[in-house]
């Protein structure tokens, strides 16, 4: 596992050096300038300033994105029964294999929810914040932690504190889990390769919190005297929680993922976030917004809650590539210029 980065010669006031500091706490622990083409994101020697009515908006936010995905999971049941529209389940499912369809309609887990959402977020200059996106199967939160401890040896007062990161994810792993004292597997695959090392670091962290959790390879898993098993550094360990770190559309390319689904269906040990694509798609801000559903939104969130959301997650318009059908569009009206858009090949133009 990788260490955990310790405080020393910390700089004070250089902003270069302070960047430097925070750079060698990142999982990579690197200090060395990247080539400027393929760096994503640039290190602040301090951290991002809030308001207190920003942060209080924020921590409002967390309940008022889990009322949505319990909305969202209750809109995809709904439209399974035939009690919504059925464009809606032809919404939410198009282009999905019988595979991934059939993990999503387990009865056992109908009610589960993911258990961490990253919602990625624009400050505007008006003041408030505007979702681009969010995301149910987030990388980052090992980045995340890293750094905070970091700017806290600096010397910032950060919302949430340094360990925010690391304690929210341990309580939420421990729910997430059907025993008192789960042992984790942190499972990234070959197409998130990328997020390994702060996985390392997210899994060193959690240890010391008093969660055993291992960041692990899926070929690294078994089946074995009615467990589901996970290889360390001195043999096997029986897995009780699979944070699944890895594409619902990549399942199978995915080695020994047949294993887990097994160990799921059989409570062998539990899976967050659960296998439920729906809940993962980027057309769900087109459903908030559809006007046929605006009652069932608003019913399923009350007026509060709809109304800070609909200030927040943008209105979305779905672009078929089939023409859409006169009449009636089931779409919001999109227009370009004095044209309604009914076709990808629109935005062409002429």
């Amino acid at each position: 596992m990788t260490p955990l980065s310790t405080v020393a010669d910390l700089p004070t006031t250089d902003d270069r050096a302070a960047a430097r500091f925070i750079g060698k706490a990142t999982p990579l622990g690197s200090d060395q300038p990247a080539d400027a083409a393929t760096t994503p994101w640039r290190i602040a020697p301090t951290p991002f300033p809030l308001s207190p009515s920003a942060v209080s908006e924020l921590e409002r936010l967390g309940d008022d994105l889990l009322a949505f995905y319990v909305a969202a999971n209750r809109l995809y049941a709904s439209a399974v029964r035939g009690r919504s529209p059925a464009w809606v389940l032809k919404c939410l499912e198009q282009g999905k294999p019988e595979r991934v369809r059939e993990l999503g309609r387990l009865r056992r887990y109908r009610s589960a929810l993911p258990i961490m959402i990253r919602p990625d977020l624009m400050a505007l200059e008006r003041g408030g914040f505007m979702a681009t996106e969010l995301d149910a199967v987030p990388g980052g939160f090992g980045l995340l932690g890293a750094i905070s401890r970091a700017y806290q040896d600096l010397g910032f007062e950060l919302v949430g504190g340094a360990d925010g990161m690391v304690q929210g994810l341990a309580a939420a792993l421990r729910g997430a889990a059907s025993v008192d004292d789960p042992s984790v597997a942190l499972v990234v695959t070959d197409e998130s390769e990328d997020y390994r090392p702060e996985m390392d670091w997210a899994a060193t962290a959690l240890c010391q919190a008093g969660l055993l959790t291992r960041q692990i390879h899926p070929r690294d898993l078994r089946l074995h005297d009615d467990s589901l098993q996970m290889r360390n550094c001195q043999g096997w360990e029986e897995v009780d929680l699979v944070y699944r770190f890895l594409e619902l559309h990549d399942l199978p390319n995915i080695p020994k993922i047949d294993l887990v689904i097994y160990a799921m269906k059989h409570r062998l040990a539990a899976v967050t976030a659960p296998f439920k694509s729906y809940l993962e798609e980027k057309l769900l801000f087109y459903l908030f917004h559809h006007p046929e559903l605006e009652p069932f939104w608003l019913a399923a969130l009350g007026k509060d809650t709809d109304a800070r959301l609909r200030r927040m997650l943008p209105p979305t318009w779905l672009l078929d590539p089939q023409p859409i059908p006169p009449p009636p569009p089931r779409d919001p009206p999109l227009l370009a210029g004095q044209r309604r858009l009914r076709h990808g090949e629109d935005l062409r133009g002429d």
